[in-house]
This record gives C-alpha cells, structure tokens and sequence, in this order.
C-alpha cells in the first residue's frame, strides 16, 4: 500500500467494470479499484467463505487476490493483485477478456489496445447508425476480436491443464454457491518462434531469451502464468479470473429479459453460467503442447551430443594426422 499514491485518484485514472476507477501500483503488482454499492455489499457478505476458501490448506485457486477492503471518503475500495505483470498492457500480443459467450472480447490485439465500440439493438449505434468512417473500422476491429476470443486457443502441457482444471472447477463451484455470476477470465498472450531448421547458434539465443522471460514472469501467490512450446513456438500466458462479485438480482434478471434477442450473453443464471463457463474453459486450455524446459534440455542434450561427436572427430583426425607424419 506504500507505492499507491491516493492523490492520483481522481477522473484520469483507467475505467473499470460498471465504471469503476483503478490505479496500478508502481511496481505494477496491484490494483486499487473502486466497488459498486452493490459489489460492496456482495464482497461483506461472502468475505469469509472467501477467505476460508482462498486459505484452504494444499488448494491453489484462479480468483483475484482481494487483499484489502475499506471505504474512503464514502467510496469503497479494494486491493487486489494483477494478474499482468507487465506495466504496458500494450506490451502483450494479445489479451482477452473471456466470459465463455457472446460476451468475451479481445482488449489487445498485435500489441493495440482494442477500442470497445458495441452495437447492440436496443443502444445507440444500432437505433442511430454510425456514420464516421473510423468508427465503422473500430466496430469491425472490435467484432472480429469478438468471434477470435470464442475460438482462441491455450497451448499447454496435458499435466498442466489437469491441474488447471481442478483448480478452476473448484473456483467455479464457490462462486455458484453463492449465486455469483457474470465473471471472466482475463488471458494475456506472448509468442516467440523457434526455428528448427535455424542454426543452432540462432535457435539457442531464442530459447535462453524465451527462458529468461519465463523466469522474470514465474507463477507466484498473485500470478498465474505458464510457458510452453507449440508447433515451434514459445507461447506464455498470463491468466486469472475477475470481476466475481456480481450476484443473480433483479438487475441482472431485467437485463435477461431486455437482451432476449441475444441468444449467448453474460446474464444468466449462477448454475447456467458456471456450466458453461467450465466448459468454455475446458475448451480454451488445449493440453496438446510440451514443456519449456523439457524441450530446452533436449535442446541442450541435442547440442551437446553434437560437440561430442564434433570433438571425437576432431581428435581423431588428429591422431590421424600425427601418424602419417
């Protein structure tokens, strides 16, 4: 809380969910956000089943680290942990914001932050069409990052995804049981790639610097992240869930009703949603990809089975040559 200045609270600060203000810290390792009155009063009633569940002993979870909840000057705020650790979010090839229906987006795309320009029937631009020539390609950009977030892809180990899916299955089934909803995960993805038919000098620069990126951005207590090689790339990713506070009220249950033409959208029921959030999950997190550092030491194990050869074949020609003299 040291390296959050609260004076920098003020209209400039990043927009969240619903409006909310938040402020990184400056190493970047935290967020200070702002709460709705009613995810305020969601947060006070299941604090400690949260607790307790963030605390059970030998069980790791994928929700955001809420670390600390108190009001100032009338407006509630939590700290929580990032889940991106680079202070440029812009630094990422891509990042996505998924919910497991119509709903998931992609905030960054090629390393550009992806302008939101929604066309829903019952809003403005849909009742009044857009005419500038910018936003109809910020609309186009914005609804292809849509349909690429329902079909993007996690290449990881299949011991990797095993754990991952118990993990958030078990996130899943606290937040259903406290009739919470509307959530997502927010995945941020970087690649490298790794020519195999490169020169050797070539591909080692690329693993030891692959390598190195996975060890400066190594899962901790508030960071999820994993490396992995797939079809000659290095791919690292970066994921956690958020925005879990929203419960199933009369709000949400209005807005079902206002969106009846949507036929994928966020606001569904607690059960509903959970269902199908884990098996958007399960679809997401592929399982077909090998180990980093598995392939870095075969790599390696390659390269020195090469010197060998090299060496033994230099020595004896050189015997060789010795004799003939």
């Amino acid at each position: 809380m040291s390296s959050v200045d609260f004076r920098r609270c003020s209209s400039h600060l990043f927009g969240g969910k619903g409006g909310s203000l938040h402020v990184y810290s400056k190493d970047h390792r935290y967020i200070l956000k702002t709460l709705t009155p009613s995810d305020h009063v969601t947060l006070n009633n299941v604090c400690g089943a949260y607790i307790r569940h963030m605390t059970a002993k030998n069980k790791s979870s994928a929700l955001a680290r809420i670390l600390l909840h108190f009001t100032r000057k009338g407006v509630p705020w939590i700290v929580m942990n990032n889940w991106l650790p680079n202070s440029d979010i812009e630094k990422y090839d891509q990042v996505y914001d998924l919910k497991g229906c119509d709903d998931s987006k992609r905030l960054v795309d090629g390393g550009k932050t992806v302008i939101i320009r929604r066309n829903r029937w019952y809003t403005p631009p849909y009742v009044w069409p857009i005419f500038s020539k910018e936003q109809i390609d910020q609309r186009r950009i914005y609804k292809l990052g849509k349909i690429q977030a329902k079909t993007t892809e996690v290449h990881v180990t299949p011991s990797f995804k095993n754990e991952f899916m118990k993990t958030i299955e078990r996130d899943i089934s606290f937040l259903e049981r406290h009739s919470l909803m509307d959530y997502s995960l927010i995945l941020a993805m970087q690649s490298s790639p790794v020519d195999p038919k490169g020169c050797i000098f070539g591909r080692l620069r690329g693993f030891v610097s692959m390598f190195k990126t996975a060890i400066s951005q190594r899962p901790s207590a508030l960071r999820m992240c994993v490396s992995s090689v797939y079809q000659n790339k290095v791919h690292t990713y970066h994921f956690g869930v958020i925005d879990f506070l929203q419960t199933w009220n009369l709000k949400k249950q209005v807005a079902r009703m206002i969106k009846f033409r949507e036929k994928d959208k966020s606001t569904e029921p607690p059960q509903f949603y959970a269902t199908r959030f884990m098996h958007a999950m399960n679809t997401l997190f592929r399982g077909d990809a090998k180990s980093l550092s598995g392939d870095i030491f075969a790599f390696i194990f390659r390269c020195s089975v090469i010197c060998s050869a090299v060496s033994i074949f230099s020595t004896h020609a050189l015997i060789t040559r010795d004799k003939d003299h």
